[in-house]
């Protein structure tokens, strides 16, 4: 429509991320990865620290990024060890020679079918990423002109922002929970869970009740537990110098995992 503002679309390449956050430079990562993400056995912290960024980096980018939010077919963990399509042998303009795969099809591909197995990890970050689009649809926060970052501590390791009618709540720090954790709010009234990546079906460890109603304080803010390495959402979350607030606890997840809890409340005045 000519003279209507562009928005922004936005991606994140979190493939690349989740590999780099297991490998940490090294290829035991990348094993773990492979021979790991079987819910028969047990995850490693590596895998555990891998699945919770994986989920924190997408809900982070589609919360604060722009209007719109692309998924790359296959960018979630569709890929192979590597992308190699078909090709022959070739010599650069500079004289070197290129061998070629002998026309191989054989990692040129897209494992759709990871998401879809009910025996693996892969079926929670899948799941997860669905809930991430039905939250949009319900609540249309990324096109809302209402956009708040109310907490940004870099020693608590979290980071809290209003989007729309949502407050989200990320908890990034490796071992620290919190209990009672003070988060500014817009608006006065209940608050409760509406996403939760650290709920049993997105892989995570279940340590938020999501029955638990949030009051907000005659200061406006919301107090709670806080795991580690996790996301809260919730109704339009504000600085601490609000007039709302409430408590949550943010829990973290164990050993050296970032557990990702996305927790949005819904304030009902």
């Amino acid at each position: 429509m000519a003279g209507a503002a562009e928005g922004t679309v936005i991606a994140c390449h979190t493939k690349e991320e989740f590999d780099a956050q297991l490998a940490k430079g090294n290829e035991a990562g990348k094993l773990d990865m492979y021979d790991f993400m079987a819910l028969g056995r047990p995850a490693t912290p590596t895998i555990d620290r891998g699945i919770a960024l994986h989920k924190m980096i997408r809900l982070i980018t589609m919360g604060l990024g722009g209007e719109g939010y692309v998924n790359f077919m296959g960018n979630e963990f569709g890929h192979p060890e590597w992308i190699d399509f078909p090709r022959g042998p070739q010599r650069l303009p500079s004289g070197k020679f290129i061998p070629g795969n002998n026309n191989s099809y054989d990692k040129c591909c897209r494992r759709f079918d990871l998401g879809d197995a009910d025996y693996l990890r892969y079926r929670g970050m899948q799941e997860f990423d669905q809930a991430m689009q039905h939250l949009e649809q319900k609540y249309g926060f990324m096109t809302s002109d209402h956009q708040y970052i109310s907490r940004k501590h870099e020693e608590d390791k979290m980071i809290v922002f209003e989007k729309g009618d949502l407050v989200f709540v990320f908890n990034f720090h490796c071992n620290n929970s919190y209990f009672d954790y003070r988060i500014g709010c817009r608006k006065p009234g209940m608050y409760k869970v509406v996403l939760d990546s650290d709920a049993g079906l997105f892989g995570g460890f279940g340590r938020i009740h999501h029955e638990a109603e949030h009051f907000t304080t005659t200061v406006h803010m919301i107090t709670g537990p806080i795991p580690s390495r996790f996301i809260h959402q919730a109704e339009p979350a504000s600085s601490m110098l609000q007039r709302n607030d409430s408590k949550v606890y943010l829990a973290c997840p164990p050993a050296l995992d970032v557990n990702p809890t996305t927790i949005d409340m819904d304030t009902e005045l």
